[in-house]
């Protein structure tokens, strides 16, 4: 992939058209065939999109009021849970050290060649 091709397949996904990019972007991709099937392709996704019906679906029974609660709850609730969930910088450490440990030792267990 070419160097102008990335740029603009970042830039197509905020844009409509690739008229809409800065003049020398809109020029490669009139000529790039890689550029055109990704404009086409989001082009194809926006048109999808597009279609898609606007639906409103209503919460279950109590779950605004189970959200509401959980979020009124105290924060020491999470700082307990990411406590259990996430070493300590002293626990990676020592886990790191261990490894390097049994290393060591298994190496210096194995026959010389």
């Amino acid at each position: 992939m070419r160097p102008t091709c990335r740029v603009v397949a970042m830039r197509l996904p905020s844009v409509d058209d690739v008229a809409d990019l800065s003049p020398r972007l809109a020029e490669h991709a009139s000529t790039c065939l890689r550029c055109q099937a990704e404009a086409a392709r989001y082009r194809s996704l926006n048109r999808g999109l597009g279609a898609l019906e606007d639906v409103t679906y209503a919460a279950p029974d109590g779950f605004v009021a189970a959200v509401m609660d959980r979020l009124s709850q105290p924060l020491t609730d999470l700082v307990a849970l990411r406590h259990r969930l996430i070493p300590s910088p002293a626990a990676v450490a020592a886990t790191a050290g261990a490894a390097v440990v049994a290393i060591v030792v298994l190496r210096r267990l194995q026959a010389p060649v």
